[in-house]
């Protein structure tokens, strides 16, 4: 069902020129529980002129019985799962065969996996379409109550190739913390290993280990 739909514009009455400002579109809409499409637009209602490749100080309407021209629109399709999504499926409890296997508590660790495509279409210059695609995919899952990993990955369908994409690992030590994220290709290929106290009041005693993006240059 349709749970957002918005649209902005403004008047300058000071300005001696391009009074109204262009016309921004907004919606949102969830198809499912678990995914959801987005869409923003911008229209402008002035007049441009293909032939001098100009913007003229003249209402689109006056000249072409146009409302408005679409200047940039932006697609999002939107999914995230994880596992407090499925709390109501519940498997069956297995019957254990003795009291101490009875008494075992098998903990309920976390994770997510979410997913995003991206659509813009730049349609600023009429002669000119612009057109750039994108998906991202992401996990974050606690293997143990102590180890947590999380994993991303950021794909350019337009230039066919990954963008920023990252693997986080996370360690609890109860009292220290290790952390290492490592950034394996791109423009900031980097790594950092941290470990670090836990306590709020001591959490600058830290011991980095970095070798950041532009060290590649």
């Amino acid at each position: 069902m349709l749970q957002n739909l918005g649209i902005s514009g403004s008047y300058n009455f000071a300005a001696d020129s391009f009074q109204l400002s262009n016309i921004n579109f907004s919606a949102r809409n969830k198809l499912t529980k678990f995914f959801d499409f987005l869409i923003n637009a911008t229209a402008d209602p002035y007049y441009y002129d293909k032939n001098t490749n100009r913007r003229f100080n003249k209402y689109l309407i006056e000249q072409e019985r146009k409302l408005l021209r679409w200047t940039n629109i932006q697609l999002a399709l939107n999914g995230a799962i994880g596992s407090g999504d499925l709390s109501q499926i519940k498997p069956q409890v297995p019957q254990y065969s003795n009291s101490a296997e009875r008494g075992v508590n098998v903990p309920n660790l976390p994770w997510r996996i979410s997913c995003n495509y991206n659509l813009n279409i730049n349609l600023t210059n009429p002669l000119q379409k612009l057109i750039s695609q994108s998906i991202f995919i992401g996990t974050d899952w606690n293997m143990t109550p102590y180890w947590k990993i999380g994993l991303s990955a950021n794909y350019d369908i337009t230039s066919k190739k990954f963008a920023y994409s990252s693997i986080d690992i996370k360690r609890d030590l109860k009292c220290w913390e290790v952390s290492i994220r490592w950034v394996p290709f791109g423009q900031f290929k980097s790594y950092m290993f941290n470990i670090n106290l836990k306590h709020s009041m001591l959490s600058e005693f830290k011991i980095p280990r970095q070798r950041q993006w532009f060290d590649n240059l």
